[in-house]
């Protein structure tokens, strides 16, 4: 006849079996936390990366169309390109923001001045979130009609705009290239903050 053995774990045993156990749950605890932190931080760091990609894929594309030219003989260029906030001699499109960058050229479509496209770059502020707009004018209008967010989240320090030549310049000193520098961080990113700059070349070279 086999006998059970009533002996069960030593007070050894159990305090040792429990000093393992926190062991490992402090440990798994631990990494379980970093994977939270870095999965936050990775997903705001691809929302930046994607708004990099938006403002350079859109950027490129209007300086690459700027181009004004005078509606009557002999048709020269005149500005194009405004980095000022006054209504001269872009003129001012939309009523969202502040306007650090605005972008003028002809409609293919017709030869009047009255056609002309302006695309202006305007940062606005909400809720203390700064964001990058990129607002559309047809014809001459203040009226935008389109407005399209390219960044979500524009750190403190404001666009910086240069152009090769002055960016208020006419005919053959029109900017062939004009470059914005942003500085985007998410409030809730406590890592460093992510510059990118977008570069565009005029497509028109005379």
């Amino acid at each position: 006849m086999t006998r059970r053995r009533d002996g069960g774990f030593t007070l050894i045993e159990l305090l040792l079996t429990i000093t393992i156990m926190g062991t490992i749950s402090a440990s798994l605890g631990t990494g379980l936390v970093l994977f939270l932190t870095n999965t936050d931080s990775t997903i705001r760091r691809i929302a930046e990366s994607h708004d990099a990609q938006l403002g350079t894929a859109y950027f490129a594309q209007d300086v690459a169309s700027t181009g004004m030219r005078s509606s009557t003989s002999p048709y020269n260029l005149v500005q194009s390109v405004d980095t000022t906030t006054t209504s001269a001699p872009l003129g001012l499109c939309g009523s969202v923001g502040t306007p650090v960058l605005r972008l003028g050229w002809d409609d293919p479509s017709s030869a009047t001045a009255s056609n002309n496209v302006l695309v202006s770059y305007s940062v606005q502020t909400v809720s203390g979130q700064r964001s990058l707009h990129r607002l559309v004018c047809l014809g001459g209008s203040t009226t935008a009609t389109t407005d399209i967010v390219l960044v979500d989240n524009l750190d403190t320090t404001a666009p910086v705009v240069t152009c090769s030549t002055s960016c208020a310049g006419v005919g053959a000193l029109v900017p062939q290239t004009v470059t914005m520098v942003l500085d985007i961080k998410n409030a809730a990113d406590k890592g460093s903050t992510y510059f990118v700059t977008l570069v565009g070349h005029r497509r028109d070279t005379s």
